[in-house]
């Protein structure tokens, strides 16, 4: 009987693994069919080894070599992002390890191949035929993050001056801004439950934190903000939009409270068309807070706002 080959993804690490070496399954769901199966191995010098196995095997060894010779670097480091978010959550509250937020950088993965094998050599960690992955394929980057952020504004304040800011005293951190950052994380690695559940917190920490601000600029007059003309010349003289943007978070935060419930419950969405229209809202609520938080840090930093 010919022998049974398997699909397969393979990455090479530095640093020690989330997990202790040996064989795991992956399934879709509680009592699902088994969709891959994970090898971990701990080699010398702190360098770990996964092997993720595709459970269904290749028809014949040629569907395995033709994927190879047509490989997708990007679809590749996309589902190999997929799954290495799975592992690690899954580790995260195994070990309840607070620290364990998501997949290893990009920085400690030493190679990353595409693959496949019979399951005594993907067992072991040998691979019958390979090609590696590049992980510096501009398109994969972009592929890695689905809810990828709009490009920063030019008038946004740079990291090392908001860090400053903050160490100093001058202005202060929000718990909506440490909710809001969480939330992507679990968004970008497709963990879109829970992700929906810290943006709503998010939401709504916003709205408390952000409102009596927006009360006390109600009456405010037009103030100078260092935002330049596009003609060039003086700063223009602008209204806070503190308000507005907090009665937009206001209606996104009503939009998002069924979808942080049914999540919270363990409900899935009824067909592709309503997972489809769940996630643009959650794209669209977390930008639009994004942008809500960029507008306040921009106003800090101006030295006049009272946030």
């Amino acid at each position: 009987m010919a022998r049974m080959l398997f699909n397969c993804l393979q990455l090479e690490l530095r640093g020690a693994p989330p997990m202790a070496p040996g064989r795991y399954v992956l399934r879709g769901a509680e009592g699902g069919e088994i969709e891959h199966v994970l090898i971990v191995q701990e080699h010398a010098e702190a360098r770990t080894r996964l092997t993720l196995i595709d459970a269904p095997p290749l028809s014949e060894e040629a569907q395995g070599q033709a994927r190879l010779e047509a490989l997708d670097h990007a679809a590749e480091l996309a589902h190999l992002q997929q799954l290495l978010a799975r592992v690690h959550a899954a580790a995260r509250i195994a070990s309840s390890d607070p620290h364990l937020h998501a997949p290893p950088e990009w920085a400690r993965i030493e190679a990353a191949r595409a693959g496949y094998g019979s399951g005594e050599e993907l067992a072991h960690g040998r691979l019958a035929r390979a090609h590696e992955i590049r992980l510096s394929d501009p398109a994969a980057h972009a592929q890695r993050a689905p809810f990828a952020r709009v490009a920063r504004r030019r008038h946004v304040p740079e990291p090392q001056e908001r860090f400053a800011a903050i160490l100093s005293g001058r202005t202060r951190a929000l718990l909506c801004e440490e909710l809001a950052l969480r939330a992507r994380a679990d968004l970008d690695c497709g963990r879109f439950a829970l992700g929906a559940i810290l943006l709503e917190r998010a939401l709504a920490a916003a709205l408390a934190e952000l409102s009596p601000a927006a009360e006390r600029l109600q009456q405010a007059p037009a103030r100078r903000l260092p935002t330049a003309s596009p003609l060039g010349g003086r700063p223009r003289l602008q209204r806070s939009g503190l308000r507005e943007r907090i009665s937009e978070l206001e209606e996104l935060r009503g939009a998002l409270a069924p979808v942080a419930s049914a999540a919270l419950s363990g409900t899935e969405s009824a067909g592709a068309a309503s997972a489809q229209a769940e996630s643009e809202l959650l794209r669209h609520a977390l930008e639009r807070l994004e942008a809500a938080l960029r507008a306040r840090a921009l106003s800090a930093a101006s030295g006049r706002s009272p946030l």
